[in-house]
C-alpha cells in the first residue's frame, strides 16, 4: 500500500478559498527578478574590474617610463663620476656634443658622453654613453664597452630628449635634462639632475 503525504507537509496550503498555495518555493517573476539583480550587479562588477585593469596597466607604463628615465641619468651620472677633469664641450658645429675628461699625461681629449654623434660607426676615442637618435622619435642610450672589444649595451630606449647643458654663472655645474616618451601612448616622463665637472 502507498503512503498518503499529507498536503499539509508539501508545502502548498488551503487559506479558505479552496485554493492551494506553495508557500515553500519562488515564483517565476521572483526568479526573474532576481536574475536581472545579478545581472545589474555583475555589469557593475565587470565595469570597475575593466577601469581597475586600464588604471593599472597605465600606472605600468608610466612606472616603465620612470625606469627608463632613472637607468639612463644614472649611468650618464657614473659615466662622469669616474673620471677627473671632465668638462663639457659643445662640438663642432653641434656634432658630437657631451662630456669629454683629459687623462693624464695626456693632450687629447677623449669624450665620455656623446648625445649628438656625428657617425654612429666611428664614435670619438673613449666614448662610453651615446644617444643614437637614427631613428626618429625613438632615441636609444647605449654604453659602449671599451675594455671588452667596444661592446654596447642599450641603457633606455624610447628617448625622446637629452640636453646637456652648463649652468650660468657655474662652468663647473653641468645640467643633465633626460626625457623618455612612450610612443604608443602619450606618457612621458622628464628626470632632470646636475653633476659637478672638475
Amino acid at each position: 500500500m502507498a503512503a498518503v503525504i499529507p498536503m499539509s507537509h508539501t508545502g502548498l496550503r488551503d487559506h479558505g478559498s479552496g485554493v492551494w498555495r506553495d508557500e515553500g518555493g519562488f515564483t517565476l517573476l521572483e526568479l526573474m527578478m532576481a536574475i536581472a539583480v545579478f545581472g545589474f550587479l555583475m555589469i557593475y562588477i565587470s565595469q570597475m574590474m575593466g577601469l581597475e585593469i586600464r588604471l593599472f596597466n597605465s600606472a605600468s607604463q608610466q612606472n616603465d617610463l620612470e625606469q627608463e628615465a632613472r637607468q639612463g641619468m644614472m649611468q650618464i651620472l657614473d659615466q662622469i663620476r669616474l673620471y677627473p677633469q671632465t668638462y663639457y664641450l659643445a662640438g663642432q658645429q653641434g656634432w658630437d656634443r657631451g662630456v669629454y675628461y683629459l687623462p693624464l699625461g695626456s693632450n687629447t681629449p677623449l669624450c665620455l658622453i656623446d648625445i649628438n654623434p656625428s657617425d654612429l660607426n666611428n664614435l670619438p676615442g673613449g666614448t662610453g654613453v651615446y644617444l643614437d637618435k637614427s631613428d626618429p622619435g625613438d632615441g636609444k642610450l647605449y654604453y659602449r664597452d671599451a675594455q671588452n672589444g667596444d661592446a654596447t649595451y642599450l641603457i633606455a630606449s624610447d628617448v625622446s630628449s637629452l640636453q646637456l647643458a652648463l649652468v650660468p654663472g657655474d662652468p663647473h655645474l653641468l645640467e643633465i635634462d633626460l626625457v623618455v616618451r612612450n610612443p604608443r601612448t602619450s606618457q612621458s616622463y622628464e628626470l632632470l639632475s646636475w653633476a659637478r665637472l672638475y
